[in-house]
């Protein structure tokens, strides 16, 4: 969940140095991998990078972290830092360097922490009937009550409060879910007035 929250988030220009893990995720630590790779790949300038592989640096036994696609496009910089080297500018990139880490650092903390949040959030399950704002309710102009015209019931339930006198009726009964008796206090005919061109009794 964090990788694809972290990806979903992240900057583009962050997103391009980690395009190969993030279109080719590993299968087990994917989040730690992307944060890893994010840090290491933006800790240095492409400037420095390229240095570090002009210094003719020694392997060893040790693997280049640098992608195959990544080393492409130093290439075409190459050529670029002689000049850099001589200008004053270059001079400065150490904090350059430190801001950018700084602010990718920031930036998966944030990620990370609200990420943590969504999951300590609880997950509460309701009961009972809740009507959205995305139902279709209809006013009665008689009796100034709204009704619920989009639920596909067959039958509507009103309180016995609607009914008098109020006494159950034992010639009609209800079955509810778990096949118990819903005891009922008979039927109310109801005239509806509905803003349209006639009334109707419901």
């Amino acid at each position: 969940m964090k990788f694809h929250y972290i990806v979903a988030n992240l900057d583009s220009r962050y997103a391009a140095e980690v395009d190969d893990i993030i279109t080719n995720p590993s299968t087990t630590g994917m989040y730690e991998k992307l944060k890893n790779q994010l840090i290491n790949r933006l800790s240095l300038s492409k400037e420095q990078r390229v240095q570090k592989l002009l210094g003719h640096e020694e392997l060893g036994d040790r693997q280049s972290t640098l992608e195959p696609d990544q080393m492409a496009d130093m290439a075409d910089r190459i050529m670029e830092v002689p000049l850099l080297t001589s200008m004053p500018s270059v001079n400065s990139i150490d904090p350059i360097v430190a801001s950018e880490f700084s602010s990718i650092s920031v930036t998966l903390e944030s990620l990370v922490e609200r990420v943590e949040d969504l999951a300590k959030q609880p997950v509460t399950a309701t009961t009972g009937y809740h009507i959205g704002s995305s139902h279709l309710l209809v006013t009665n102009q008689l009796s100034k009550k709204q009704f619920l015209v989009d639920t596909g019931l067959d039958l509507c339930v009103f309180p016995c409060s609607f009914l008098s006198p109020q006494k159950p009726d034992p010639n009609f009964r209800l079955k509810a879910a778990n096949n118990s008796t819903i005891k009922t206090f008979g039927f109310l005919t109801l005239p509806l007035d509905l803003g349209l061109r006639r009334h109707f009794f419901w």
